[in-house]
């Protein structure tokens, strides 16, 4: 490599004559000859030169000889440049001198290095720029064709390295026994398998929840054109760059978040930071340090997504023994939540109603600090209509509440102290000649029937095991089968027949 690359340092500069290599000084033995001005010959070719003959005789790698003509004059003296003089012979004699030798030994150590994988291609040639640049004597013509030749030499054990990795895979797997499959492409196939199913579970997940869930855009508050022009990019639709702003009833839903109410629009702007990530939110207030202890994670969500909170699920969680299973299919090594089972208990009184509210009040304040007024105020307004009614139409008054909470959702556009907006629920709820007030009445006998009528004793509740479901949703009696008494089962009751103790209950 070194013989090819010390062209470009023999190379004289233009009109001056190069020396033989054979000089007094010691210059790199094994070179047949240096050249004059023409870094052009084919690598593996040497070139000599006579002083007295005006041509150049060039030895290829085939042992041929050219004969290269350098056009002398007629007299046949060797035409010398009117400028060359004493010093610039000195010049060329120290062509091979130990400095341009070592530069080439470095350049040349360069490469080796590179071969060993040992520096990377663009600091190896970034080196030899700067190996060249140092030398001030050389032409910047010159010096441009070594950098081009050593690129070139680069690019070529570049390309012999891949060969020789492909040729390598290639062998390994011939060598392979005849139905095995290497773990890579297995883990490769897992891998796509894997994401297919993501994808596929992706896109059923984002079908069913078009008509449940709203946009992140539909919270954004768009006051100027600079902030539009940010909250647009967050309030399109990516497949369709579909934007809030094009919609026809966008002037007169910015007029009315101009001019609605500020607890709507501060609600409106936590919604939208919690739409960016609501898994992530989720997950910082179940680790929080802050946060109500004992809430059900599956009311967390409806709180961060804008919904309902189902008084239910909170009722059942403030006593509750085991936490609520979340039921988990699997499709693949992608987990699909198909939600939590039915809660325990139902808020059937107003005593029920009041501390599963109380909770739910704590757990809303704590990421909507500025909600806690009117959520108080609300379950006053509730509390009122408890105490105002016979216990028989406290069920009329759970359902009220209900539609009232479905309809404000998180707040964003209603305040649950807005009555005059919920007339109409109350007048089919509550009111006796209601549409909705038959409804009501049979869920309450339901209710009644499911607790207070059955017969039957539960078999299950009277093993040792017990039953798994509590004494309201059984469809049969939690009673011990030897005293008849509720509060233990069979296996333990302390009661024994023919004795007149008193069973423990």
């Amino acid at each position: 490599m070194s013989e090819g690359h010390a062209i470009y340092f023999a190379s004289a500069e233009p009109g001056h004559e190069s020396s033989d290599a054979n000089n007094a000084d010691g210059g790199r033995q094994g070179s047949s000859a240096t050249f004059d001005s023409n870094p052009g010959l084919p690598r593996g070719e040497h070139a000599s030169q006579d002083p007295g003959n005006p041509n150049v005789t060039q030895q290829t790698a085939d042992g041929d000889t050219n004969i290269i003509s350098m056009g002398t004059p007629e007299n046949g003296q060797q035409q010398t440049s009117p400028e060359r003089n004493e010093s610039n012979t000195g010049d060329l004699r120290n062509d091979d001198s130990p400095f341009e030798q070592e530069s080439i030994n470095l350049m040349d150590d360069i490469v080796e290095s590179f071969q060993r994988k040992e520096t990377t291609k663009l600091k190896a040639l970034s080196t030899i720029i700067g190996i060249l640049d140092s030398n001030t004597t050389k032409p910047e013509k010159t010096k441009d064709a070594a950098v081009e030749s050593y690129s070139h030499t680069l690019n070529e054990v570049e390309a012999l390295a891949a060969s020789a990795i492909r040729r390598g895979q290639q062998v390994q797997q011939g060598l392979q026994p005849p139905g095995t499959l290497n773990t890579q492409t297995a883990h490769a196939r897992d891998q796509r398998r894997d994401a297919e199913i993501d994808e596929l579970i992706s896109h059923i997940s984002g079908e069913s929840r078009k008509s449940k869930r709203p946009l992140s855009g539909d919270f954004f508050d768009t006051h100027d054109h600079a902030h539009d022009s940010d909250t647009d990019v967050e309030q399109s639709n990516r497949k369709r760059r579909v934007f809030e702003s094009q919609m026809p009833w966008f002037s007169q839903e910015e007029e009315e978040r101009r001019t609605g109410s500020k607890e709507c629009e501060e609600s409106r702007r936590i919604f939208a930071l919690f739409a960016r990530d609501p898994k992530a939110i989720k997950q910082w207030i179940q680790n929080s340090r802050t946060a109500p202890l004992g809430f059900p994670t599956s009311e967390w969500d409806n709180i961060v997504r804008g919904q309902a909170v189902n008084l239910d699920a909170v009722l059942s969680s403030l006593h509750h023994i085991s936490a609520p299973k979340e039921n988990i299919g699997c499709v693949g090594s992608t987990e699909i939540s198909l939600g939590r089972s039915e809660p325990s208990k139902r808020v059937q009184t107003s005593g029920e109603w009041t501390s599963a509210w109380k909770a739910t009040i704590k757990a809303i304040k704590f990421a909507f600090p500025h909600r806690e007024h009117k959520l108080r105020e609300y379950g006053e307004y509730i509390e009122g209509h408890f105490s105002a009614r016979v216990q028989s139409s406290h069920r009329k008054i759970i359902l009220y509440d209900i539609a009232i909470r479905n309809e404000v959702g998180g707040g964003q556009n209603a305040l649950l102290t807005d009555a005059h907006r919920f007339s109409r629920l109350f007048s089919a709820i509550v009111m006796p000649d209601g549409v909705e007030s038959d409804s009501s009445r049979l869920s309450s006998n339901r209710l009644t029937s499911r607790t207070g009528n059955k017969t039957e004793l539960c078999n299950q509740f009277n093993s040792i095991n017990g039953c798994r479901n509590s004494a309201e949703d059984c469809r049969f009696r939690h009673a011990c089968k030897k005293c008849k008494r509720t509060g233990h089962g069979k296996e333990n009751c302390d009661f024994k027949e023919g004795s007149s103790s008193k069973p423990s209950t």
